[in-house]
């Protein structure tokens, strides 16, 4: 029996509702009365030397070990001289990402109210709550480290639900901090191998 899915239900490794990854962005466009138009397409640039010139002031708050893994994927990227394309739907605070014109990566933001996991609005929720229910749905322990966590079985990758200190971890308050979260999800491990020792494990 073929599973259904809701518009707006995160499905790993697979996509978004009705949007699959490996897609044409020809193909995704055929759901534009769902997930709004895309406002422009913007190449992205396929070395470091590019990407450093570019987000040089974000490049401060970042770590070694972060600049690193982009570097590698950069380098991947622009050896096999791949074409790659950002598409904003601010509409529905989507940003999809084409390689080669196949659908690799989908990005939420925050202001999206109608992300779901098993029928639950993942943005509406309170940040652990919204960890608890995907580990829960994804059986998948999930691993922090600095702002960021991660099911990389599932490969989706969460910011700013959280802080981590030394080997603590502190869910934000949605009363409290003034946090403008981030979920992203990708078909398989990106480009570059991620190295998962200085992250810990998120126990409930």
């Amino acid at each position: 029996m073929k599973e259904e899915y809701g518009d707006w239900e995160i499905i790993p490794r697979r996509g978004l509702g009705k949007i699959r990854f490996g897609m044409t962005s020809d193909e995704v466009r055929g759901f534009d009365s769902i997930y709004g138009e895309r406002e422009m397409r913007i190449k992205r640039t396929t070395t470091y030397e590019d990407f450093e010139e570019n987000m040089g002031p974000f490049l401060d708050d970042m770590d070694q070990e972060s600049r690193e893994s982009i570097r590698k994927g950069l380098e991947e990227t622009y050896k096999n001289k791949e074409v790659i394309y950002m598409e904003p739907r601010q509409s529905s605070c989507l940003q999809l990402t084409f390689v080669n014109d196949s659908l690799t990566e989908i990005m939420a933001v925050w202001e999206l109210d109608t992300l779901t996991c098993k029928g639950e609005n993942l943005f509406d929720m309170e940040p652990e709550d919204a960890v608890k229910l995907l580990a829960k749905a994804l059986g998948e322990t999930p691993l922090a480290k600095d702002q960021e966590i991660v099911f990389p079985e599932s490969c989706i990758h969460l910011w700013d639900f959280s802080q981590t200190y030394r080997d603590r971890v502190r869910f934000l308050d949605l009363d409290e901090d003034e946090i403008e979260r981030t979920i992203l999800w990708l078909p398989e491990p990106g480009n570059g191998e991620r190295d998962f020792s200085g992250c810990i494990k998120v126990t409930f």
